[in-house]
This record gives structure tokens, sequence and C-alpha cells, in this order.
């Protein structure tokens, strides 16, 4: 089964125009699909900058899934084990380590979110944002809805 979903990351000009980076990428996904429809949405970031998005991942994003994870699945965690948690989920958090360091095993070195670029932490915290829908069935409030 082929991969039916794509995510592209945009920025908006002054004029309100998107700006695709990865627009060649975009064309070669479409391109397997042709004459099909598709459904595009855009989800705003606030554009001041990753500490506001780092704000709304640590004061909206960690304590929903702090509540999520004692529902469903019945665990008691701090907000910190909730974050570290999230980071190991996230493939974008995970960083190995080559063989020769590790004496022959590929280790993983779990990221801070102040180490990621802008485009980096938009994709965690859609990641995480998709995680909450698809798995535990929870919807996170966008951050323009937000507010601390």
């Amino acid at each position: 089964m082929r991969n039916t979903n794509f995510s592209v990351i945009v920025k908006v000009n002054d004029k309100g125009v998107p700006l695709i980076s990865n627009k060649d990428e975009m064309m070669n996904f479409f391109g397997k699909f042709p004459g099909s429809n598709a459904i595009m949405s855009a989800v705003v970031f606030p554009g001041n900058g990753s500490k506001s998005l780092i704000g709304y991942y640590m004061k909206k994003i960690v304590p929903d899934f702090q509540n999520i994870f004692k529902k469903v699945d019945g665990e008691y965690l701090s907000l910190k084990s909730t974050d570290e948690k999230l980071r190991k989920m996230c493939p974008i958090m995970l960083e190995e380590i080559d063989k020769e360091e590790s004496g022959g095993f590929d280790l993983v070195r779990v990221k801070s979110v102040y180490e990621l670029n802008r485009i980096e932490l938009v994709e965690f915290v859609e990641f995480v944002k998709m995680l909450a829908g698809t798995e535990y069935d929870y919807f996170i409030e966008n951050p323009n809805n937000f507010s601390s």
C-alpha cells in the first residue's frame, strides 16, 4: 500500500504568498496520483519565533498528553516524564550515534525541543498532535486558539 499522506512546511512572506521550500517533493508525491482528488489544509503557527511554539508545546501539549496517558494507559507521569515519552515517540527527536562510538551498537540520543530549528519544531509539534488524534482519539487545539 502506498503512502497517501504528505506534509509540507511553508513560510508565508510579507505579502501573504506561501513559499514552499520542498515544492519538487510535493509535485513528485502528487504525481503518483494522477486524476485523484486531494484535500489540503493549513495550520498557521505564530510568526514570532520558536519560543512561542515551545511554550505551546510545554504549556498545552505536554499537559494534555499527561492527562491522556493517565486516562488511557493508566500512567501517572510527571510533566517532565510526559515530555520525555513524547520525544522518544517521534523519529525527528531521535539521533543515532555511529557504531564506532557505541562499540558496535546503534545508540540513540533523544533531542531536546531547544535543539530543534523552527522547521523541525513544527514537524515535531504536528507529529505529537497527529499522534493524539490517531492513537488516542484526542484533538489538541491549534496554537492560535490557545492562550496560556
